[in-house]
C-alpha cells in the first residue's frame, strides 16, 4: 500500500509540474516573438507584452520573461552598491541593472499592466 501511494504521489507531482509548465508556454513563446525592443520606451514594451493575455498571471509570467531575457545583471554596480542604476526606465536602456533595477522594473511594468505589485525590501 506504501508504495502504491509513493507512486500516486509521484505521478501527481510529474503531472501537476507538467501542467504548469505547459501553462505558461504560451505567454513564453509569444514574448520570444516580440525580441528586445530596442527602441521603445518602457511603457510600450510593457503594453506590447501583456496585450494578448487577459489573465493577471498570464501578464505577470510575459513580464517575467521578458525581463529575465533582455536584461542582464550589473556586477560593476552590484559590487559598488551603486543604486543609480535601480530606476525603471535606466534598466530598460542601459539592459541591465542592479537586483533592486530588476525589482523595480518589474513593479512598474506590472503597474503598467494594472497588476497590483510592491517591492520588499531585505533577503
Amino acid at each position: 500500500m506504501k508504495k502504491f501511494l509513493v507512486f500516486f504521489v509521484a505521478g501527481l507531482a510529474t503531472i501537476s509540474l507538467s501542467f504548469a509548465q505547459n501553462n505558461y508556454a504560451a505567454a513564453d513563446e509569444y514574448v520570444a516573438k516580440l525580441g528586445s525592443m530596442d527602441s521603445l520606451n518602457l511603457a510600450r514594451i510593457a503594453k506590447n507584452i501583456t496585450a494578448s493575455f487577459t489573465d493577471k498571471g498570464q501578464q505577470s509570467r510575459a513580464i517575467f520573461y521578458w525581463i529575465a531575457h533582455n536584461i542582464a545583471l550589473d556586477p560593476k554596480a552590484i559590487k559598488g552598491n551603486d543604486q543609480r542604476k535601480s530606476l525603471p526606465e535606466d534598466v530598460v536602456k542601459l539592459r541591465k541593472g542592479t537586483a533592486l533595477g530588476f525589482a523595480k522594473l518589474f513593479q512598474e511594468m506590472a503597474s503598467i499592466a494594472n497588476i497590483r505589485c510592491l517591492v520588499v525590501d531585505g533577503y
